[in-house]
């Protein structure tokens, strides 16, 4: 609720606040105000000192500028509960979502998602108590994406 700016994470480091997390732009939630319009317009702007790239990028390396100069609070969602396939999450008790981070094709990204689903299916399967003892894991190897 206190930040600015909320967004998934491909590499998450344990701090929400940490501005050494990586952002997955693709799942991002600006909360309605006017810095946050100064933020969005910023970066808009920031595109054409990289104009090479992709907004994830960009949003990547002025994250920090969006912090110090327009003081925007920047959280980022724990990959182990809005998961992606840059680092999945373990425990499949917390996770909520999987996002099809780190991953190029739409080949590629259905081939990793029909195992996660696979994968999801079984665990659902299980009996509730034993689902919440967290034993129950991820069983496929060889993804295309998943790290």
């Amino acid at each position: 609720m206190t930040a600015d700016i909320t967004t998934s994470s491909d590499f998450y480091f344990g701090d929400p606040d940490d501005l050494g997390n990586f952002p997955n732009t693709g799942f991002i939630y600006f909360k309605s105000t006017p810095r946050n319009a100064r933020a969005m317009a910023y970066w808009h702007a920031a595109r054409r000192r990289f104009p090479e790239n992709h907004d994830q990028f960009v949003f990547n390396e002025i994250k920090r500028e969006l912090a110090g100069e327009l003081g925007v609070r920047i959280r980022f969602i724990d990959a182990a509960t809005v998961s992606g396939f840059c680092q999945l999450g373990r425990d499949l008790n917390r996770i909520a979502t999987v996002h099809m981070t780190c991953c190029i094709g739409l080949e590629n990204k259905l081939f990793d998602l029909k195992r996660v689903v696979a994968d999801w299916k079984r665990y659902m399967a299980h009996p509730l108590w034993e689902r919440r003892m967290g034993k129950i894991g991820w069983t496929f190897e060889g993804g295309r994406c998943i790290h």
